[in-house]
């Protein structure tokens, strides 16, 4: 799978799920490795792709995709809305 490809799963897995998930979740998720997944979450957030805040009562960072978030680019419409 390539980073492009991992970017799209993931963005895609957050947008379909809902929620707020840390970065350990979503590579549960999608049987891939927290790093790979943290880094991958990491850039999203800076392009403004995915949202990052605390969970509630803990200190845990968590990511989550709502309407305000930037659709990956090379995305389409189809995609989004499957």
């Amino acid at each position: 799978m390539t980073t492009s490809d991992l970017t799209k799963s993931i963005w895609l897995w957050l947008l379909s799920e809902g929620g707020k998930w840390t970065a350990a979740g979503v590579a549960e998720a999608l049987g891939k490795s927290v790093d790979e997944v943290f880094e991958v979450i990491s850039r999203l957030e800076v392009r403004g792709m995915v949202k990052k805040g605390k969970a509630e009562n803990h200190r845990r960072l968590v990511y989550w995709v709502d309407g305000t978030c930037a659709i990956p680019q090379g995305m389409a419409v189809a995609e989004v809305q499957a």
